[in-house]
């Protein structure tokens, strides 16, 4: 009686918390949507910031689209042979967008986030860590002005 009740609350216990293949290709590619959207919020945001700089905001478009050029390339040898992994290739093709996309967002956020204290030589066009927004903008109006011309 005792062995009857053990395998059927694990029987049980493994329904309630398995998923379908199908259901975990969904699960994996919802993650992606979110990440790809959290990435348009991040890259919209430093359009925002630093729209004063219109070199930089050509570059910054000229760069994303290499990116996505890039990723969508490197998807196309990630996985040759789609036949080979059957159902379970589009959990894995979202699961390797979702990780080539958290690699972007890290990447944009030097620039929407900060990446350097100020005084520091390396750090380029990114911004500065301690700033607000109204701060770094007011920062951006003078390089553009001054520093360009």
């Amino acid at each position: 009686m005792r062995l009857t009740i053990l395998i059927g609350s694990v029987f049980l216990a493994l329904n309630m918390f398995g998923q379908t293949q199908l259901e975990m290709n969904m699960s994996s590619c919802e993650k992606f949507k979110k990440r790809d959207k959290e990435l348009n919020l991040v890259y919209n945001y430093i359009i925002d910031l630093y729209s004063i700089d219109t070199v930089f905001i050509e570059k910054l478009r000229l760069t994303q689209n290499n990116w996505i050029k890039l990723r969508d390339s490197d998807l196309a040898i990630y996985m040759l042979d789609e036949e080979y992994y059957g159902s379970v290739a589009a959990s894995c093709w979202c699961s390797f967008l979702t990780e080539l996309t958290e690699q972007r967002i890290d990447f944009l956020n030097k620039w929407a986030k900060g990446n350097y204290e100020e005084g520091s030589v390396c750090g380029g066009t990114t911004r500065m860590i301690g700033y607000t927004d109204e701060e770094y903008k007011s920062h951006l109006k003078f390089r553009v002005k001054y520093e360009r011309d």
